[in-house]
């Protein structure tokens, strides 16, 4: 018979060794936005590794803008053509960003989720004639990059959020159900 005070420790230890997932939201406020000519903006490239991710540079740059002006949420929104950007502590569950394209005529796939070199999941582009939207993702599977793509003009986004990954590969789930046969038939023999 398993004995169940070693099948509660096991199922307890392996629960308190999923770590808490903690949603990271990029919001480009710390950055600071150097002042070009233009009274209205400024701009400030992103090194990789900003908000645990990488690819900003080859994507597009952080502006800021004075007086109301901006479409984003706060001061600063990140701008480009798009690109692609990686989850430097992927797998991740990526939720959302707020998000707006430029110059696009035709609906778009403004963002498209990948995971292990597969897409997962893309986003269609709501074509909002009034500043940023929030595109909620509604795919709760695992990612580890993702690509933006804006229309003629580039595109915007603000508020990216998403969250390291606390759900277990499914690796794991076998090495617990591995654990938990190898308990059964201890108990079995122990018995006998």
């Amino acid at each position: 018979m398993i004995n169940l005070k070693q099948l509660a420790f096991t199922s307890t230890l392996s629960l308190a060794m999923a770590t808490p997932a903690f949603a990271t939201v990029l919001t480009f406020e710390d950055v600071d936005v150097q002042q070009t000519d233009s009274p209205l903006y400024g701009t400030a490239q992103l090194s990789d590794g900003y908000g645990g991710i990488s690819g900003w540079q080859s994507a597009g740059a952080v502006y800021g803008y004075a007086d109301g002006l901006n479409e984003g949420i706060g001061a600063n929104l990140f701008y480009g053509n798009g690109g692609e950007l990686t989850f430097d502590n992927a797998p991740v569950v990526f939720q959302g960003t707020y998000y707006k394209s430029y110059g696009a005529s035709d609906p778009i796939v403004s963002i498209e989720l990948f995971y292990k070199g597969i897409s997962v999941h893309s986003i269609q582009d709501p074509q909002s004639g009034n500043g940023l939207v929030w595109l909620n993702s509604d795919y709760h599977g695992l990612v580890d990059r993702i690509v933006l793509r804006g229309g003629a003009e580039g595109m915007a986004i603000d508020n990216l959020t998403y969250e390291v990954s606390a759900v277990p590969e499914p690796s794991t789930y076998g090495l617990i159900v591995m654990g938990l046969m190898t308990l059964a038939l201890r108990g079995r023999k122990c018995r006998n």
